[in-house]
């Protein structure tokens, strides 16, 4: 599946921490920062996370944060790691931030089937390039890179992916900040995937692009952020088991929309929050595999911190998908996002979020679906520069237009060894498994993990 946080997840393979080569699968949710104020999560996902939305004033805001972190009551992330950052090239006003990561994992399942299940050594190299600004009021960062997956017995399968996204933001006063940003990804949908054609014999290839912009204003108890994206999958053809070739265009898809997310400090560690967007979805499907249409959702929460070591969030709404097409019907349902941090130790943060939405994406049949996921992460400092983590998640896919339900399990352990600036290892074990009510869609996975990252 090509969705806003695949993308989301791709092009954190930029930054050089490299938590997010540990355990890909485990369902890791962000702290909010109290100070700042509540990020507001949406459908378990921000459709515009890319965006820069602190204002100078929100900066001034985190001193009390940033206290309070030296106090003791800071995420097992969020520590002091300086030791294991790289320095960075410095050149002109800004700091590039050079890397190459290889991750080599033992699937005994690639294909995600139910039968004929087969292993095979997978090896993939991760080179990326980070251009980050160092100046006071703009900021523009731009972000280069690659995913090249090869596969010891079956090269067939091999693909390379890419992403490119280039992100700007103007402090153009106290209290207000505009941003952009640009992103445009070439990702492959491997077989076995959930919404992969099921006769597909090879990745298809998904050309992903977006633009969007938006102006934030934080000042005092008032903050939100009014954001814009227009956005396009473009799904090429693939070769089917039986040599002949599968046509993807149908299941093109592009996206033209606004989000405003607003919150209100009613006091410290209470705030209101609320979000509500709107979407006009293209689509190149004809008759019953047309999903052109109306996209609209509506959330309002809380966000409450009871304790420096205790924050969590909760939304809740509705969320509807309404067709050109009529002989499709249009889909109304709940939607909701929550999400908890805990630090019950200095060494040990616990994370946990539940989430409902209505994926925007199409699958190999041209059907939107609807998900409820919930997971908990967990991490743990061993030492100061040796990081375990652990995670366990359970997802509900429900297909409208088919007779298709499909739940999911993931369970992963993972450390992660911070050797020096420069050098960094991990290690990790995942097991997945999907039951559906389509047999066809069945499959347990067992991956094995190692990997090292270079950077500079």
């Amino acid at each position: 599946m090509i969705n806003h946080a695949t993308v989301s997840a791709l092009l954190k393979h930029t930054s050089p921490g490299v938590g997010v080569m540990l355990c890909a699968s485990a369902l890791g949710v962000a702290a909010p920062n109290p100070a700042l104020g509540q990020e507001i999560v949406v459908n378990g996902t921000d459709n515009y996370d890319e965006l820069f939305t602190d204002t100078i004033a929100s900066r001034e805001h985190a001193i009390d944060y940033d206290t309070a972190k030296r106090r003791g009551a800071t995420t097992v992330d969020d520590q002091d790691r300086s030791f294991a950052q790289p320095d960075g090239l410095h050149v002109g006003q800004s700091f590039v931030y050079p890397s190459l990561g290889v991750t080599s994992t033992y699937d005994d399942n690639i294909f995600r089937s139910s039968n004929n299940k087969e292993g095979d050594l997978r090896t993939v190299f991760t080179p990326s390039v980070n251009v980050r600004s160092d100046m006071p009021r703009h900021l523009l960062d731009l972000s280069l890179s690659g995913r090249i997956v090869t596969f010891l017995e079956n090269s067939d399968q091999n693909y390379n992916d890419y992403a490119a996204s280039l992100r700007g933001a103007l402090h153009f006063d106290h209290a207000h900040t505009i941003s952009a940003s640009l992103i445009t990804t070439l990702q492959h949908e491997e077989r076995g995937n959930l919404t992969a054609p099921l006769d597909a014999a090879e990745p298809v290839p998904v050309f992903h692009h977006r633009a969007s912009a938006g102006i934030t204003r934080d000042v005092g108890r008032l903050y939100g952020t009014l954001s814009g994206r227009v956005e396009q999958w473009d799904y090429q053809d693939v070769k089917a088991q039986n040599g002949s070739k599968i046509d993807q265009d149908h299941r093109d898809l592009n996206a033209f929309g606004g989000r405003l997310k607003v919150g209100y400090r009613i006091s410290p560690g209470f705030e209101l929050l609320a979000s509500t967007s709107a979407n006009r979805l293209e689509n190149h499907g004809t008759g019953p595999l047309d999903v052109d249409g109306n996209s609209y959702d509506a959330l309002i929460g809380v966000g409450l911190q009871t304790s420096p070591l205790l924050k969590f969030q909760l939304m809740g709404g509705v969320g509807v998908r309404d067709f050109d097409a009529s002989n499709r019907d249009s889909q109304s349902t709940s939607v909701f996002s929550g999400n908890v941090t805990w630090l019950p130790t200095r060494r040990m943060t616990f994370r946990g979020q539940v989430a409902r939405q209505i994926s925007d994406t199409v699958d190999a049949n041209s059907d939107t679906y609807i998900e409820t996921s919930v997971g908990a992460e967990m991490d743990y400092e061993i030492y100061h520069n040796i990081i375990g983590r652990a995670g366990l998640s359970f997802s509900n896919s429900e297909f409208k237009n088919q007779i298709r339900e499909d739940d999911t399990i993931s369970a992963s352990l993972g450390v992660e060894y911070l050797y020096s600036k420069n050098v960094h290892f991990t290690a990790g074990y995942q097991h997945v498994r999907r039951d559906s009510t389509d047999a066809n869609f069945d499959s347990t996975n067992n991956r094995f993990t190692v990997g090292a990252k270079i950077q500079f």
